[in-house]
């Protein structure tokens, strides 16, 4: 039977109700240790009812496109061609996109079964604290006055539980469909790369958590609260929200990707997305994720560098779309009008600001024969106003960082160990770095620094990882480290050979040409009759060498 975040909550609620029930019955057990069980009972029931609401909404959820949608860029937020807006309007999917239900289901049910891990070590850490205390205790089992047992071990397993069930509660609440919201002010800021943000005051009295959605005239926004940036001032909320399920700034792990045919743009996405718990559009852009690449290498980070490495090297783009969905494609660039009002024109420095009837610009389109990249929605009590930008306020700087950024990823050298060598010579290396470990890489190239060369190595063996032109899809190991148990053997193959190279004192065996002559001087044994002439050898002779060329060591 498959494991679900319901099963799966359900036998750890038992387990958890069991110890619960067991420790508070002895008398010995103190005020806080059983405000931290009752803590983690409230916990778990939290997440047990957040994951019985995903069910019951998801159930509600209709499946499949709408036909007869608009397919206009303000409409979808987004260029697509003549044939995904065909698509569209048809009602079919196009079968590029994907939803993060499933993987967030997935990492829920293993952080789940991680709690019940951290339940049976918190039932070990209580079992040897209870037969300390009983020792303390005596047939009474009541605590002397002022004695008390080590509970650190109790304590540790208790912050174990904590840090699962409260990593839980977080996937949890990443499959409720997000809850609607009705902003009585909010600035959405949307860039043609990357994730858009939106500040939003609204009238509830307790802080925004969560996926949520609002409208803004009738255009829809779908995203999740920043944890960290949200409050009650006076009676009203405030919270960051974070296009789409918030996942893309968390760190994900490092990957490489090898293999006969190479790998598929799409599913190097799908990876990254899946990690952060994060849509793929439909809108996206197949022949772009339908490419190949002959390798690639995504190293530890945030899931939106790894996006943004990958866009740039197959001349992508990427972003969160209104809907919370992340679009990956090439940029068509739509020219587009809406009803508006100009309030300011400043195309000198790049700005442009409007009284639209709604919200409907995004980045991405060509407007008044301007390409758009930012854009801020700004609704505030009774006006709304759109600010256009040629450029990101910050586009400068972004551009810098984002070099810098590369180059730390790439542009360095990584020590690692060669885990084994493949038949083709190339090498498995696991790097010593997190940020590269990752599961290690393969099919890695030797350069030797000489041509005509090649070597047998043994597991072990350490050298340093480098990148071709800062490129991860040429990587190649040399400067290697001094240690001649982990070098098998060094080949010379210049030219097609392989022969063998024998080093001054080693055993050889030779051969002379039957019929030739070689001049001797000496005595018979064991006669010991003087002997000079010629004779001629048949076989090869066991011999040593006594003088070599020494600019030349194997």
């Amino acid at each position: 039977m498959t494991a679900t975040p319901s099963s799966v909550a359900e036998a750890l609620t038992a387990k958890l109700t069991a110890t619960v029930t067991a420790q508070k019955k002895l008398a010995w057990t103190t005020q806080a240790h059983k405000k931290k069980l009752d803590a983690s009972q409230a916990a778990l029931a939290a997440i047990t009812a957040t994951i019985a609401a995903s069910v019951k909404a998801s159930a509600k959820v209709g499946v499949g496109a709408k036909a007869g949608a608009k397919t206009d860029a303000l409409s979808l937020g987004i260029g697509v061609s003549a044939k995904t807006a065909a698509a569209v309007s048809a009602g079919v999917s196009l079968g590029v996109g994907f939803s993060a239900s499933a993987s967030l289901s997935a990492k829920l049910v293993t952080t789940l079964q991680s709690a019940t891990a951290a339940v049976a070590k918190l039932n070990v850490q209580l079992s040897t604290m209870n037969a300390a205390s009983a020792k303390v205790a005596g047939t009474r089992g009541v605590m002397p006055p002022g004695r008390a047992v080590d509970g650190a071990g109790v304590d540790a397993a208790f912050r174990e539980l904590d840090g699962h069930l409260g990593q839980s509660q977080g996937q949890a609440s990443a499959l409720v469909p997000p809850t609607p919201k009705s902003p009585l002010t909010c600035e959405v800021r949307m860039a043609r790369k990357g994730c858009w943000f939106a500040e939003l005051v609204t009238d509830d009295e307790k802080p925004l958590t969560g996926k949520v959605h609002f409208e803004v005239d009738e255009k829809v926004f779908v995203g999740t609260v920043d944890p960290d940036n949200t409050g009650i001032d006076g009676s009203r909320a405030r919270c960051r929200i974070i296009g789409g399920n918030g996942g893309l700034r968390n760190p994900i792990s490092g990957k490489s990707y090898t293999g006969a045919a190479g790998v598929q743009v799409k599913t190097i996405v799908r990876d990254i997305l899946h990690e952060c718990g994060e849509d793929l559009s439909d809108l996206s852009d197949g022949p772009t994720l339908d490419q190949y690449l002959p390798r690639w290498h995504v190293s530890s980070g945030t899931g939106e560098d790894a996006l943004t490495d990958l866009a740039k090297e197959v001349n992508a783009e990427w972003r969160v779309l209104r809907n919370g969905e992340v679009w990956f494609g090439v940029e068509l660039w739509p020219e587009v009008t809406t009803d508006h009002r100009v309030v300011d024109e400043d195309w000198s420095n790049g700005a442009l600001t409007l009284a639209p009837d709604a919200p409907d610009i995004v980045p991405g389109v060509v407007f008044q024969g301007q390409r758009v990249e930012y854009v801020t929605h700004t609704l505030g009590p009774n006006e709304l106003r759109t600010e256009i930008r040629k450029d990101h306020p910050r586009a400068a700087l972004e551009q810098f960082l984002s070099g810098q950024r590369r180059d730390v990823d790439y542009s360095r050298e990584w020590p690692c160990k060669v885990i084994t060598q493949n038949p083709d010579y190339t090498l498995q290396l696991l790097p010593d770095d997190e940020a590269m470990k990752a599961a290690g890489l393969d099919k890695v190239p030797i350069r030797y620094g000489i041509p005509g060369v090649r070597a047998k190595l043994k597991p072990g063996a350490r050298c340093h990882l480098a990148f071709a032109a800062g490129d991860p899809k040429r990587p190649f190991a040399h400067n290697w480290e001094s240690n001649e148990e982990t070098v098998e053997s060094v080949e010379f193959v210049a030219g097609g050979r392989s022969a063998g190279i024998a080093r001054l004192g080693d055993p050889v065996q030779v051969f002379v040409a039957p019929a030739v002559p070689i001049a001797i001087a000496g005595v018979i044994h064991p006669a010991e009759t003087p002997f000079t002439g010629f004779i001629t050898v048949t076989t090869s002779l066991l011999a040593v060498i006594d003088g070599a060329n020494t600019k030349a060591i194997a």
